[in-house]
């Protein structure tokens, strides 16, 4: 997973360069939003490369441990949401995502 999680960091940085270098070609203040996203995207890819330096294994099972299930069950509440919308409309399940996501 280590290994990974590094490779997606650098390919996520050679990514940002590739699109603040596009940035540069628009006209005025058309550049502004591609280029602070690609410096954002640019910062969380060194946190990430530099985050899996940092752990070694252990961290990462325990990291594990606590992520996986958490984000399964994230995934399941959002699937529920967009499946909820339908039958019960927009407002309905919005509320009730929004109060059961923020206690989950």
């Amino acid at each position: 997973m280590k290994k990974t999680n590094t490779i997606i960091g650098i390919i996520s940085l050679l990514l940002s360069v590739t699109i603040l270098i596009t940035a540069q070609d628009m006209p005025g203040q058309s550049s502004m939003f591609p280029k602070y996203l690609a410096i954002i995207f640019g910062v969380l890819a060194v946190v990430l490369i530099g985050i899996n330096i940092k752990n070694n294994e252990e961290n990462q099972k325990k990291i594990e441990k606590f992520f996986v299930p958490s984000m399964a069950k994230g995934m399941f509440f959002i699937l529920a949401y967009i499946i909820l919308i339908e039958v019960i409309g927009f407002f309905v399940s919005t509320f009730v995502f929004t109060i059961v996501f923020m206690f989950m």
